[in-house]
């Protein structure tokens, strides 16, 4: 091995081929796919380490557009070398690896509901929402199957898969920041949407001399509390 990371994966690979304990493979696919993930995943266009210019800013804005496009073999991350798209040999692809881990699993009857989770982050991660909720919804029906066999509640997993469930199918909207709106134009805002057709707006005029007065009375208050905890340290002491 050349360095710590081939020594890493050397490891992983051997624990695979691991006999006395049944579950050691599946542990071992895990580590490796979580190895993989940092170094090969789209999420790593999030980091900024790069130069921040005009080009590599376009450069991430268009391979964004192209992410609903991949397949499970390809990629595109963030290298040292900039941003690229490529294939990910089967060996060092964190879904074919998530994949095995899952198959393993339910073969196994071995209960290990990330893998599950990470599958669905990874497609929504893509923009292949569609592929994003069949792993939510195999997630959520694992977490009944589990329920049923150990007759223990799961809510942190069900809600889990519940909220990833909804965030995809769900009717959602948001209100982007608003920048300053400069008079005598008409004002704009950013409006985002998901699963809807129609949304009705509802505009009221600010009283900021209340919005003030609010504010002034809520820091007047502050400082009352805080000196007044001062005052019962200084008598404690």
């Amino acid at each position: 091995a050349k360095n710590d990371g081939e020594r890493a994966v050397w490891a992983y690979r051997e624990a695979m081929k691991c006999n006395y304990d049944k579950y050691a493979g599946i542990r071992a696919i895990i580590k490796l796919a979580y190895f993989y993930m940092p170094l090969y995943g789209v999420e790593t266009l999030t980091n900024r380490g790069y130069s921040r210019s005009p080009n590599n800013d376009k450069a991430l804005r268009n391979n964004v557009l192209l992410l609903e496009q991949l397949e499970d073999d390809e990629t595109i991350a963030q290298l040292a070398t900039g941003i690229k798209r490529f294939k990910v040999p089967d060996e060092c692809n964190p879904i074919l690896l998530w994949k095995q881990a899952v198959e393993m699993e339910e073969y196994l009857k071995y209960f290990y509901p990330d893998t599950y989770m990470n599958l669905a982050q990874i497609y929504a991660n893509r923009h292949q929402l569609e592929k994003a909720l069949v792993w939510w919804n195999k997630l959520l029906e694992t977490v009944k199957k589990e329920e049923e066999r150990s007759k223990q509640k799961q809510t942190h997993w069900l809600e889990m898969a519940q909220a990833g469930i909804l965030q995809i199918t769900g009717n959602w909207c948001r209100v982007d920041d608003i920048r300053k709106q400069i008079a005598g134009r008409m004002g704009s805002l950013r409006f985002c949407f998901r699963n809807g057709t129609k949304a009705n707006f509802t505009l009221q005029r600010i009283d900021r001399r209340s919005v003030c007065d609010a504010s002034v009375d809520m820091r007047i208050q502050v400082v009352r509390l805080l000196r007044n905890i001062q005052k019962n340290i200084q008598t404690s002491l």
